[in-house]
């Protein structure tokens, strides 16, 4: 060995000759740490029975809170949405008690729209049974026209103000004058011009024309009929009837 290397070696064994010698180096230094108990059987299955507990579907927490919500507990949320953005919060410092008069106005506009809504609603529904009670009362006045009393119908129809209802059952008293005359041959299906060319006498075709075309003008026309201009038309009707009965 060289010099040079002993006195190398020489220098390493005196300083770890002087390094610290520390306690938990020592052989069984760890003997004196108590060790710790084993838990009893009894304890962990008491563990499990409380951990079975917080397994069931109430404590689940995953899914969304809306799922719960019951259907009026919706729409409650939706109302409160559709009223916080009629009047959104202010950005400002507000007056809370203006702001709850104006929730109020504002609750109880909706309200008035919502009632306005529904009352058309049943007008429109009312106004439709009528139509329908109408074209029923017409069909079966067409159909037993030879033997019926159309005067009362038209009696009718004037105390309702059905004004374009009563020159309809002028046209059809009309029809009904020919009819019994034997002039025409009536039957529902019939149009005017088919009951026309039924007419012989010219003057007789004319007059009826004429009444034919005013009840045209105004039943399939739609054209608003007032107390005046009924009398106007009637009168027409009239001179027909008186003419040629």
């Amino acid at each position: 060995m060289s010099s040079n290397l002993r006195e190398v070696f020489t220098d390493t064994v005196v300083i770890a000759a002087d390094a610290p010698s520390y306690e938990y180096w020592k052989s069984g230094y760890y003997d004196s740490i108590p060790k710790a108990k084993m838990i009893a059987l009894d304890t962990i299955s008491s563990f499990d029975a409380m951990l079975a507990r917080y397994q069931s579907k109430e404590f689940e927490y995953a899914e969304s809170i809306s799922d719960k919500l019951s259907f009026f507990d919706k729409l409650f949320d939706q109302i409160e949405a559709f009223f916080s953005s009629l009047f959104p919060a202010p950005k400002t410092d507000f007056n809370e008690g203006i702001f709850n008069i104006l929730a109020i106005v504002g609750g109880i506009i909706f309200v008035f729209l919502v009632y306005k809504f529904i009352m058309s609603r049943n007008r429109v529904y009312i106004h439709h049974q009528v139509e329908e009670e109408e074209v029923q009362q017409v069909d079966f006045v067409e159909r037993n026209l030879m033997q019926i009393d159309v005067d009362a119908y038209l009696s009718v129809a004037l105390e309702q103000k059905n004004y374009a209802l009563a020159i309809r059952y002028l046209h059809l008293m009309n029809i009904q004058l020919l009819g019994r005359k034997g002039i025409v041959e009536w039957n529902q299906s019939k149009t005017n011009g088919e009951l026309m060319e039924e007419v012989e006498n010219a003057e007789l075709k004319n007059d009826f024309l004429d009444c034919a075309s005013l009840f045209d003008y105004v039943w399939f026309g739609g054209f608003e009929v007032t107390e005046s201009s009924y009398a106007k038309y009637e009168e027409r009707f009239v001179q027909f009837q008186r003419r040629w009965s």
